[in-house]
């Protein structure tokens, strides 16, 4: 047998083995999905500066509500430990996908410029971690997420374009749609815990949610009854 023979053995026989416990994973894996039922969002905040003329209430048309569920993420708190996936955060128009993005710790983040923008961008937390350096359409910059670690990107030139980045322990995250609901798919059997966060902390929200080999799909109910997280309670 020459070597080549038994390297190309040894090559299909590891594309075997990680084909069968791709669908071993598979197998024993479900999906958590629900809604998560949120309060009104907070009113406009007070007039940084009058300016020439006072602010008034639209008199055509009542005024949209802050947006809660853009802001939202859900998560399942106590998987295996696993090796973190690459997340893409697109910068789409003149905002980010998601304005609060969710991302496993050790993560690369990639962040692909979808609009037609140059943007100048930057982290509050690092200057150093890019530097100002532009963002041209069509390009993308990478950033890692260390454990524990929440990153505020915003663009230079543009200070209505930001975004954060939450460093999380598992994988298993999910966003919320304009109904307020989620869909979390290829989870592995076992319980966990589904947390909520908010904009800028974890709300007072938590289920305990199992994956058994008699429940694949889980669906579940999430009232939240106040967006103050726990360390402004």
């Amino acid at each position: 047998m020459t070597q080549a023979f038994s390297q190309a053995l040894a090559r299909r026989l590891a594309l075997a083995s990680a084909a069968v416990a791709a669908l071993a994973t598979s197998a024993a894996a479900g999906s958590v999905g629900g809604k998560i039922e949120l309060p009104p969002g907070p009113e406009l905040p007070a007039m940084a500066q009058p300016g020439f003329v006072a602010r008034s209430e639209n008199a055509m048309q009542t005024p949209l509500a802050t947006p809660v569920a853009p802001y939202v993420f859900v998560m399942l708190d106590g998987a295996a430990p696993s090796a973190p996936p690459q997340v893409n955060w697109d910068l789409v128009g003149e905002s980010f996908s998601h304005p609060v993005l969710a991302a496993m710790a050790g993560a690369e983040v990639v962040i692909k410029n979808g609009s037609k923008s140059s943007r100048t961008l930057a982290v509050d937390e690092d200057p150093k971690l890019l530097g100002n350096d532009v963002l041209n359409p069509s390009g993308a910059k990478t950033i890692h997420v260390p454990a524990g670690k929440v990153y505020t990107v915003h663009d230079a030139d543009a200070a209505y374009v930001r975004g954060r980045i939450v460093a999380v322990a598992t994988p298993y995250i999910g966003y919320l749609d304009a109904a307020g609901r989620f869909e979390i798919p290829d989870v592995p059997d076992g319980t966990y815990k589904l947390r909520v966060y908010y904009k800028d902390g974890w709300l007072d929200a938590e289920q305990t949610v199992a994956i058994t080999a008699k429940a694949k799909k889980v669906e579940v109910t999430v009232k939240v009854t106040s967006l103050k997280t726990a360390a402004e309670k």
